[in-house]
């Protein structure tokens, strides 16, 4: 569980990062999205007995072409953010009230 957290929160260890959060989800569904759209295809071979070999290879060409677009935008973003990530030195407190 140690290593899911590591993998999933900032410098500290402690705040979880959005960016980190969204590589994981889209890549635990990605095989998910591979597999569902290829088992439709397979379903529409089935029904009507008309396949183009053409049509899945190019949905799954797109598929693979978006997600690896969104791991270099998600690279990027964390590269770009690193200098402003907490790392656990300084310790801060917001209270509201009197000063």
């Amino acid at each position: 569980m140690t290593a899911l957290k590591n993998m999933l929160t900032g410098k500290d260890n402690q705040t979880h990062d959005i960016i980190r959060v969204a590589i994981a989800m889209v890549g635990a569904l990605f095989p998910l999205m591979i597999v569902w759209g290829l088992g439709m295809v397979t379903w529409a071979f089935a029904e009507d007995k008309s396949f183009d070999l053409e049509t899945p290879y190019r949905g799954v060409s797109f598929l693979i072409t978006a997600f690896g677009l969104f791991l270099g935008g998600s690279a990027g973003a964390i590269y770009w953010k690193r200098v402003t990530e907490p790392d656990g030195t300084t310790r801060e407190t917001e209270s509201v009230g009197k000063q």
